[in-house]
């Protein structure tokens, strides 16, 4: 069985090099090659300098400015718009604050696609190579019940209204824990927790995070319109 297990690991890990490997857009490091050593798995990928987000807020110690994180978010969901729609789609399945780095020439970068996959990928499987953060997780991650890019667009929507509000959002599992017994939702939307965010933005943002991924947006083209309007 163990050795079965490695096997599935490995032909899963090569999948996602191949596809990691013909991803290009601007906001994407490249990976160039991958390789497998003393039992740990590799992928070369280009350097990207600078800070990530989660080292930026905490530098900060508060929000950043929603004019710049529209202008952040529209790069993004441009980057997940061009890897949702591969053939098949690339999910990557962890976007939180700590996978998102600023150069020093303010170029925004998408980072750890080590943990990207394509939709036809197990997500359940014990031989998983993937992880997840609980604030930014959808409720279907954190439940087994697989993903697909609209748990993308959730796990944006927390990262963003982290950037927003400056504080991580209530995590989906407690959400649900308490939306069960019939009580309102505990997420604070990020313009009560930053009055100096539009409504109309954090409308967006809410819906990104819908708990039933029904009612979120039907893509990241889809979020992106939402967020120019």
């Amino acid at each position: 069985f163990y050795n079965e297990q490695q096997r599935t690991m490995r032909e899963q890990f090569e999948r996602e090099a191949a596809t990691m490997a013909r991803l290009r857009h601007p906001a994407l490091p490249r990976v160039s090659d991958h390789f497998i050593e003393g039992g740990g798995q590799f992928l070369v990928m280009e350097f990207v300098p600078g800070d990530d987000f989660f080292t930026l807020l905490n530098r900060r110690r508060g929000p950043f400015d929603f004019r710049q994180v529209m202008a952040w978010a529209e790069t993004l969901l441009d980057a997940l718009n061009y890897i949702h729609t591969q053939y098949p789609p690339v999910i990557h399945r962890d976007i939180k604050p700590q996978n998102l780095k600023l150069t020093p020439r303010g170029e925004l970068f998408l980072i750890d696609f080590g943990l990207a996959k394509n939709a036809t990928t197990p997500t359940h499987s014990s031989a998983s190579l993937h992880a997840y953060t609980l604030s930014y997780a959808p409720p279907e991650q954190i439940k087994g019940d697989g993903t697909d890019p609209r748990s993308d667009l959730y796990s944006l929507g927390a990262t963003l209204h982290h950037l927003l509000a400056g504080e991580p959002p209530v995590d989906a599992r407690v959400r649900e824990e308490v939306v069960r017994y019939q009580a309102p939702d505990p997420l604070r939307l990020a313009h009560q927790v930053n009055p100096q965010i539009p409504p109309a933005l954090s409308a967006v943002i809410a819906r990104a995070m819908a708990l039933d991924r029904g009612a979120r947006y039907a893509s990241a083209a889809a979020m992106l319109q939402a967020l120019r309007e």
